[in-house]
């Protein structure tokens, strides 16, 4: 049987090139190559991903190579899906950084502008990443601001599809402060007759929670409440406690070894300076009732974000004023043995 293998080579050829036009008409129908950045909050107490429950809203911001500012994408939810993913695409192979400022409200929630935390305004080709801050104007926060949350990655982006992960951290805390009475039926104890307030140096933060600005801030009390005991079951000193005073507050980051961030109680009758101490240091102290080895104190005050302390006052008449066992959530602190600072 005789083949002219010249037209059977001359045939395939032209298959073979009718089909890579089909291929290349049908690339129109091609999704669009593109970087996926997908986000989790494990970096909690619980070691837990808790992104879908915590935070509301995000905002990546995107650098190119050379650390310049390209663009910003923003979402806001009710609830996030686990598996939420925020894409990019129209990039150009290259190496990019993506930072996220993220909050705990919907942006449309945020009201109070002097007393929350407002991200950087960036300016195209010229911003850095150094310049992406978050920062609280007020010098006195009265507020119950919105959880901030924060992280970064970098992707080698080649043309091709690719996912990464942004990873969170949370640099705001939440406090509730308790003073019970030493005695029974104390005069005057009242929220009015006392000011908590805790003094903080992190009125601005960069992308990696660390403080970048130069002011300091104070926060008061959100929200002072008189509760009373009805039933008298409680008591201190084997007397009932019919009342105590309850202060919330909010914080930014606490960074450990630096005790200018302090929790400073004053009763307003007096004058006196009832307690005047470490914030991060007391806080930490916490850490070792845990036994959790793998944690320093830095990483511990910034997986915790809800601490509990709770101070017995004694009639200002008294020779002293108050009790040196203060409770940090479930925990029993005895000042007297562990020293103070």
């Amino acid at each position: 049987m005789y083949i002219d293998w010249h037209k059977t080579f001359l045939c395939a050829a032209m298959a073979l090139l009718s089909l890579s036009s089909c291929v290349k008409d049908d690339m129109d129908d091609c999704p669009a190559s593109k970087v996926s950045i997908q986000f989790n909050y494990t970096y909690n107490l619980k070691d837990a991903d808790a992104f879908s429950t915590r935070v509301r809203n995000v905002n990546v911001y995107v650098f190119d190579g050379n650390g310049k500012y390209l663009m910003k994408q923003c979402q806001s939810a009710e609830q996030f899906a686990a598996d939420y993913t925020m894409d990019f695409t129209g990039l150009e192979p290259g190496k990019y950084t993506f930072a996220c400022m993220a909050r705990g409200k919907q942006e449309s929630e945020i009201t109070n502008t002097d007393k929350e935390f407002l991200f950087s305004q960036l300016t195209r080709s010229a911003s850095g990443v150094d310049d992406l801050n978050a920062s609280i104007n007020a010098p006195v926060n009265d507020y119950e601001f919105t959880p901030l949350f924060s992280g970064h990655t970098t992707v080698e982006y080649n043309g091709r599809s690719i996912t990464d992960t942004i990873c969170l951290k949370k640099w705001t805390n939440r406090y509730r402060v308790v003073l019970i009475p030493y005695s029974s039926n104390m005069d005057g104890f009242d929220v009015e007759n006392f000011d908590v307030r805790i003094t903080g140096i992190a009125n601005t933060l960069d992308i990696n929670g660390k403080s970048v600005g130069t002011g300091n801030i104070i926060y008061t009390p959100y929200r002072s409440t008189l509760i009373t005991n009805e039933s008298n079951e409680a008591n201190v000193n084997g007397q009932p406690v019919d009342k105590a005073l309850v202060y919330d507050l909010k914080s930014s980051r606490l960074f450990e070894n630096h005790p200018e961030q302090r929790i400073i109680i004053t009763d307003k009758r007096t004058g006196r300076e009832l307690f005047n101490h470490s914030l991060p240091w007391l806080m930490a102290l916490y850490n070792g009732s845990l036994r959790n080895l793998q944690w320093g104190d830095q990483e511990y005050l910034d997986r915790q974000d809800n601490y509990f302390l709770t101070f017995y006052v004694a009639n200002p008449s008294t020779d002293f004023y108050l009790s040196a066992k203060v409770k940090i959530n479930d925990w029993v602190v005895n000042l007297q043995e562990v020293g103070l600072k």
